[in-house]
């Protein structure tokens, strides 16, 4: 690395503070929070759900609606920490 002329001072500013550090090490967990929620979400709490309504001929229409509205109201509540991890991000924005 070459210094400007007419520099005196031999010390380079240094970056590497303890809040950098910090974020670099807390700036994947919104991303995994919310890609964990989703997974969840999909791979759990759906499949569980529809399982539960049962197989029944006659009820299961009925039943596959309810299933969907308890799905649909999971994913509607997810949307507040999808929010919340959208804000984190976008402090640590550069």
């Amino acid at each position: 690395m070459t210094r400007a002329r007419g520099r005196t001072s031999g010390a380079e500013p240094h970056y590497n503070t303890g809040y950098d550090r910090a974020a670099v090490r807390i700036r994947p967990a919104p991303w995994l929070v919310w890609l964990g929620g989703m997974i969840t979400i999909g791979g759990v709490v759906a499949p569980a759900v529809f399982t539960h309504a049962g197989t029944d001929e006659y009820r299961l229409r009925r039943r596959t609606t309810q299933a969907a509205s308890v799905v649909g109201e999971v994913l509607r509540q997810f949307r507040l920490v999808s929010y919340g991890a959208g804000i984190v991000l976008g402090a640590y924005a550069r």
